[in-house]
């Protein structure tokens, strides 16, 4: 719930995703004007790592606007931290 509400917060112009029932994974879609790969690689600059959407298509270079965030690794501290890099990434992309 902790990601889930810093998504809300941090991102509620930018991510669309389906609030989990369960699992250790949330799946969000960028809008379609937004280049997945850029803003996977702007985050990872900025120390934050989302897995592309592109790593779990049959054909890689298939087009995807969707990226995977994990809430079972980090500690709460660095899930709040990661979120609040992640809504300044998202500034330079929309």
């Amino acid at each position: 719930n902790l990601m889930l509400d810093a998504l809300d917060r941090d991102m509620p112009d930018c991510v669309k995703y389906a609030r989990p029932e369960g699992g250790l994974f949330i799946w969000c879609t960028l809008p379609e004007n937004v280049d997945m790969m850029k803003f996977c690689s702007t985050a990872a600059q900025n120390k934050v790592a989302v897995v592309p959407g592109t790593a779990f298509m049959m054909y890689p270079e298939d087009k995807t606007q969707c990226f995977r965030l994990n809430f079972s690794t980090p500690t709460d501290e660095a899930i709040v931290k990661g979120m609040k890099i992640l809504g300044e990434v998202k500034k330079m992309f929309i």
